[in-house]
């Protein structure tokens, strides 16, 4: 939302509406280490018959690398530690947080790794499944393993095409649930 300074301009209200005129049965909020929006997105979906699903997304610094995260609250104690994490993470004036102290804040939250943004993709490239597998342990021991997901998301283009293929043949090896992701900065395509 256009909590994400400068990445989006849509309003927590206008994206509720539009789920609600698309039938949406349950929407997420995931604004970039803010949970700003997170009241009133929470109330108008439930005003519209929407589940409001409460989440954030992070940057998690690995050495020299950074991991995108996006993290959504299972329950209130989930909720709690977004909270938490947001507030070390702005407190501290950080566009990121260490991977060492991410653990401190994982309980009650579902992780989901885009692959396209991710170490991960340069991995299955390679089809290095092997590697992927070790890689991600790290991730999923953090929480219940049925709690991690990989993100992919489909814009059509050959590569993104081709990295799904190669997703899947892990995911068909390795059983890592996937699931779709995809970011949305405005509402209506003009």
């Amino acid at each position: 939302t256009g909590y994400s300074f400068f990445n989006s301009t849509i309003t927590v209200e206008k994206l509720v509406n539009q789920a609600y005129q698309l039938n949406f049965e349950a929407l997420a909020i995931t604004d970039e280490h803010v949970l700003h929006g997170v009241i009133p997105f929470y109330k108008l979906c439930l005003k519209k018959g929407i589940k409001p699903i409460i989440g954030m997304s992070i940057n998690v610094k690995e050495e020299e690398n950074i991991e995108e995260l996006i993290l959504l609250a299972k329950n209130n104690a989930g909720y709690r530690n977004l909270t938490r994490l947001s507030t070390y993470i702005q407190r501290n004036e950080k566009n990121s947080i260490e991977k060492e102290l991410l653990t401190n804040y994982m309980d009650q939250l579902v992780v989901i790794l885009p692959v396209n943004t991710s170490r991960v993709q340069q991995l299955l490239q390679n089809n290095s499944y092997d590697q992927v597998e070790n890689y991600l342990s790290y991730w999923k021991s953090l929480i219940e393993e049925e709690d991690f997901y990989l993100g992919v998301s489909d814009f059509s283009e050959k590569v993104e095409n081709q990295s799904l293929h190669v997703v899947r043949a892990y995911h068909e090896s390795f059983q890592t649930k996937i699931v779709a992701i995809n970011d949305v900065r405005y509402l209506q395509e003009k």
